[in-house]
């Protein structure tokens, strides 16, 4: 979703700065718990007023993300595709097909 993240970042009146991690990490979970703590611990949280984290459950490797004084929001999705499709239902349909 590189493109779609960096096209809604150019239309914000906001100031946004999108750091990418390695795809293949929602196939483990506990590494991409990991990997979402080490990249918030980088956070200087005086430059920022929310992270969003644009992934779903991924098998619960967002499970227990938090910053000590950034609100975090993420999606209340199981599964990153639905992001891409935009819609949970209309992936639960295709998924069951």
């Amino acid at each position: 979703m590189n493109h779609e993240l960096r096209y809604c970042a150019s239309q914000s009146i906001n100031r946004i700065e999108i750091p990418f991690l390695y795809q293949g990490l929602h196939e483990f979970p506990n590494r991409l718990n990991r990997f979402i703590l080490d990249a918030l611990d980088s956070i200087d949280d005086t430059s920022y007023d929310y992270i969003l984290l644009n992934y779903g459950l991924c098998g619960n490797g967002t499970l227990d993300i938090s910053h000590p004084s950034i609100p975090i929001v993420i999606h209340n999705i199981h599964d990153c595709i639905a992001l891409i499709l935009g819609d949970a239902q209309k992936y639960g349909v295709l998924f069951g097909k």
